[in-house]
């Protein structure tokens, strides 16, 4: 039971090229045997009570600013609900809610992570945080010579998902950026299950007209990535088509 200032941490420890500020609070209280932790026997713990933080805000390198104003999880021995998850990453901004089961063993024992979130953004700029994630690549190329620099870029041309993963995301996005490319009313679902990334029931407004799209992208076998995708176009300008997509 506490609480912790994270902007009183520079103050102890140096943060370099990080600012942090922010309350991160804690009220939660757990027991059990050390013997049911090993065995996995998770649902013997006793676990109750709640974390959560207020006023959060990360300045890293090039990084957008990244603010939570608001997030709070309870804890019992089924579950982590996750309540008020408010984020907001320079531009972008994220509102979730809903639960994790199997969080002790993922977190002890890399066990498989199973729950459901429903995930909504009123602006979703995907330029401004890809351009600050290879920004960040490029400098770690940068830094080292040769071979060595190439063998880093041919390693991040491919995502493996994770295997002990087994989550569902449920979004609605009004606003996305992708390149040129203005998205808006985006719904659908987003699964991933041992090391499978499936995209159902997409719906969205593009190009001046409507799109229902699906993929899967997996990586279960991470010496045959496969990947797969359909989409159906109505009413689209060819106009604006063209120039959103540089055709």
């Amino acid at each position: 039971k506490g609480k912790v200032d994270l902007g009183a941490i520079k103050d102890i420890y140096p943060l370099e090229d990080m600012a942090l500020k922010g309350i991160v609070t804690a009220d939660a209280a757990l027991s059990g045997r050390m013997s049911d932790i090993e065995k996995g026997a998770y649902d013997r713990l006793d676990v109750n009570g709640q974390l959560g933080v207020e006023g959060i805000e990360v300045e890293y390198g090039k990084f957008p600013t990244i603010e939570v104003n608001r997030a709070m999880a309870t804890l019992s021995p089924a579950k982590m609900a996750l309540e008020n998850l408010d984020v907001k990453i320079g531009g972008s901004d994220i509102s979730a809610t809903g639960s994790l089961t199997n969080y002790w063993g993922y977190l002890l024992h890399d066990k498989t992570l199973s729950g459901r979130l429903a995930l909504s953004s009123q602006m979703l700029d995907l330029n401004e945080l890809m351009a600050s994630m290879a920004t960040e690549e490029q400098t770690e190329e940068q830094s080292k010579e040769g071979e060595e620099s190439e063998e880093t870029s041919d390693d991040l041309s491919l995502i493996e998902i994770p295997k002990n993963l087994q989550l569902t995301l449920d979004c609605s996005l009004k606003k996305v950026l992708f390149e040129k490319m203005v998205i808006d009313n985006f719904e659908g679902r987003a699964s991933v299950n041992n090391g499978v990334l499936s995209l159902d029931d997409l719906a969205m407004s593009m190009f001046d007209g409507k799109a229902r799209a699906a993929a899967k992208y997996s990586t279960a076998n991470i010496d045959s990535p496969r990947l797969g995708f359909d989409a159906t176009f109505n009413q689209a300008s060819f106009k604006t088509t063209a120039a959103q997509l540089e055709l």
